[in-house]
């Protein structure tokens, strides 16, 4: 049985911080502007001064928002232990993603990898009830092209009307990642590290009409 894996919270400090600084600078710049506009007969100046830098305060803002997105992915990438899974057999990674699919609310989970399986390494159903197969892929390189058109013509054939979730150890390359376009959910190797730290599972697309 795998040992229970504890979860690592990402250090909220910097994202409080961030909150923080925005906020007493707005009320800074308000107040300051305030002031500016009482203390003036032609108060339209500072009207002006106070648009432009409530747009550099939103624009700033975004930035760090971005930069703290990028530092959160950095620390999950960090603290993840990928290494593990690189040294994995293909089996292994089925196991080990059926174990997050469980854990993430997935229903009748059921492993069915084998020869002549089309691709597909895992049935289950969604949180919301929607059947859905799943096919992992651990390799050392990005999934090809070929391999998601494999997928796909599995998706539109035998299993017509499932919700298809490609996982790959190592990424998709590029033009794999157009070829799924809206038809699949990948993931990734930073949604995996997502998936395994924060128990974050990736955001599925709709299901089929």
């Amino acid at each position: 049985m795998t040992p229970a894996r504890k979860r690592r919270r990402w250090p909220s400090r910097w994202s409080r911080r961030l909150r923080k600084w925005a906020a007493w600078a707005g009320t800074a710049l308000v107040l300051v502007a305030g002031a500016l506009v009482a203390a003036t007969e032609n108060p339209w100046v500072w009207l002006v001064v106070l648009l432009l830098a409530s747009g550099a305060l939103a624009a700033a803002g975004m930035w760090a928002v971005r930069a703290a997105r990028a530092l959160r992915t950095r620390w999950v990438l960090a603290r993840t232990d990928m290494r593990r899974i690189d040294t994995m057999s293909g089996v292994e990674f089925e196991h080990l993603v059926a174990e997050l699919m469980r854990d993430s609310g997935y229903r009748r989970v059921t492993l069915v990898g084998q020869a002549g399986d089309g691709g597909v390494d895992i049935r289950a159903a969604t949180p919301d009830g929607r059947p859905c197969i799943v096919q992992c892929k651990r390799l050392k390189r990005p999934v090809q092209p070929n391999d998601v058109r494999a997928f796909l013509g599995v998706l539109a054939s035998s299993h017509r009307g499932y919700t298809g979730i490609f996982v790959a150890s190592n990424g998709f390359t590029e033009q794999a990642t157009k070829e799924a376009a809206s038809e699949m959910t990948l993931v990734d190797r930073t949604a995996l590290a997502f998936w395994l730290t924060d128990k974050h599972p990736p955001e599925l697309l709709a299901g089929p009409p």
